[in-house]
């Protein structure tokens, strides 16, 4: 059975802004090329600013109110709990996206929220 281990990097807001999978199964060594994934896609952005990484042990301290709410809202209320796809590429593409589907759904809640207000 070929496993992968799934990364991603989001906003303090849960926006994800990097998504990675890796057939590694421990986390160790994922953090330097996720913050660079993240750094990428938040200089194709046209964001001047990159994310801060020498923060890190602080952003680990609140990495229960960051990114684990949104694994847990992709693997149980979504019910997201496995790849469909085989191949590294093709994994790699359905998770993507299912963070994309996450910052969707995440805009329109907050839009929804915003006009029923």
């Amino acid at each position: 059975m070929q496993g992968y281990n799934a990364q991603a990097v989001a906003t303090k807001d849960q926006i994800l802004i990097a998504a990675e999978v890796a057939v590694a199964s421990p986390d160790f060594g994922h953090l330097e090329p996720m913050l660079t994934a993240a750094r990428d896609e938040v200089r194709r952005a046209g964001i001047e600013q990159p994310p801060d990484a020498d923060a890190g042990g602080e952003l680990y301290a609140v990495r229960q109110t960051m990114i684990e709410p949104i694994f847990a809202d992709t693997r149980f209320d979504r019910r997201i709990d496995r790849f469909l796809r085989r191949g590294r590429a093709a994994v790699r593409s359905e998770w993507r996206l299912t963070n994309a589907a996450h910052n969707l759904l995440k805009l329109w809640r907050h839009t929804s929220a915003s006009a029923a207000a």
